[in-house]
């Protein structure tokens, strides 16, 4: 290029990044070459102009003399900001270039990148999508007691060669499936939407596990705290909220949940569908979820005794006797602590008020139980369930049913 046609290309190219930079355009892409012969122009034109520049070996660093004296006055050291970079990827990584550059420039502060609001404005942007909504929650598996062996299968998956780019997790699965059997399909909605997800799942080769059980033993809280555990997003998925009344919009709205899920999780997802029975779910669709299909039962002692002192600890209660708390599930126990927490009552005035699932649905439990002996793995203990019907003592899981409930069985 002659010395002429190359002044002309780098006053249009300064011209540029000036009304660029006077309506505050946070990002400016340039197409060149020479990238360090680029940038050296740009330094000479714009001397009077502070300017540093990134890379992934040195991170920030000033171009100029001015720039550098800006970041010793802000305190920005080039060796720290390499990590911010890698955050700042992290958190913006599956957006759009549009939806990146914008939850980015809003997200940056006179102290630097607010990473928390990027992440939240990341999880509002997925969840402009129909039927898409993102888990909040913190905690991880350290904070739930008992269910060992579940929490250890998945554990394995955090640490596997194929990595959990984005956990998905359907709730109340047999709800959501039985409809197609029992002809609450009419349109065929469901039915397409069944079919669609399954030819992703097996197309893309993700993996699952079906968490099955009791209600209120802890189903929902492992799959909410398996995202965190990973160090990933946990994103629900609910196919009813995809639904509409126009034809093939709701199989469209479930292909675009699922090129989001792709692009959060880099085409990582592990799936996670829990359900308090089978019942509903097709073999076709159960066979996707090939890590095990565990089940949730009544808490033993021990467990009871690790989730009392969990909850007791969260809310701050004072040490007091505890109600009678066989057949308890977690569930039940945090609401007795809250409970006694938010009225300043005793923990035993507290269980005045609640009545265990364990009674209140025992015929239904103890199906349920029945059922899944030798079919399912214990979500407590290593290897298949074992239905026992002895009174529940510490380390068994069994409930003893009231004459009434046992007579109505037979």
């Amino acid at each position: 290029m002659s010395a002429q046609k190359k002044t002309v290309a780098t006053t249009d190219l300064l011209r540029q990044f000036e009304r660029a930079r006077l309506v505050s355009v946070p990002l400016v892409g340039i197409s060149t070459a020479d990238q360090s012969a680029t940038v050296e122009e740009i330094r000479e034109a714009w001397n009077t102009h502070p300017l540093v520049q990134w890379d992934a070996a040195r991170g920030i660093t000033g171009v100029n003399k001015i720039g550098s004296e800006a970041l010793n006055r802000a305190g920005v050291k080039s060796e720290d900001t390499i990590d911010f970079v890698s955050a700042m990827l992290a958190a913006a990584s599956g957006l759009s270039a549009f939806e990146a550059e914008t939850a980015i420039s809003l997200s940056l502060t006179e102290a630097g990148l607010d990473e928390p609001q990027l992440w939240e404005r990341k999880r509002t942007i997925i969840e402009k999508t129909p039927g898409l909504s993102v888990y909040r929650g913190t905690e991880t598996f350290d904070d739930l007691r008992g269910l060992e062996s579940v929490k250890e299968r998945l554990r394995q998956h955090v640490h596997a060669k194929t990595p959990v780019g984005v956990v998905v997790w359907i709730d109340e699965g047999a709800d959501v499936f039985s409809a197609v059997d029992n002809g609450g399909d009419s349109n065929n909605v469901k039915t397409d939407q069944q079919r669609a997800l399954l030819t992703e799942m097996e197309q893309h080769k993700w993996r699952g596990a079906l968490l099955v059980g009791v209600p209120g033993a802890g189903k929902s809280a492992v799959a909410q705290a398996f995202g965190n555990e990973a160090g990933v997003l946990n994103i629900s998925l609910d196919l009813a909220g995809m639904e509409s009344k126009w034809q093939g919009e709701s199989e469209a709205n479930l292909r675009q949940a699922i090129r989001v899920i792709k692009a959060i999780g880099h085409g990582k997802a592990f799936f996670v569908l829990t359900c308090n029975s089978l019942k509903g779910i097709r073999p076709q669709f159960q066979a996707r979820f090939r890590r095990g299909t565990f089940f949730f039962d009544l808490p033993t002692a021990d467990e009871r005794d690790a989730i009392w002192n969990l909850y007791t600890k969260k809310f701050n209660l004072p040490a007091q006797p505890r109600p009678e708390d066989e057949g308890w599930v977690g569930r039940e126990i945090r609401e007795c602590c809250e409970s006694a927490w938010d009225t300043d009552t005793t923990l035993v005035e507290a269980a005045r008020y609640i009545v265990p699932v364990s009674r209140s649905r025992a015929s239904e439990i103890e199906a349920m139980r029945k059922e899944a002996h030798g079919r399912f793995l214990d979500a407590s203990h290593y290897g298949e369930y074992r239905y026992r019907q002895e009174p529940m003592e510490r380390q068994v899981r069994a409930i003893t049913l009231p004459e009434a409930a046992k007579k109505s069985m037979n």
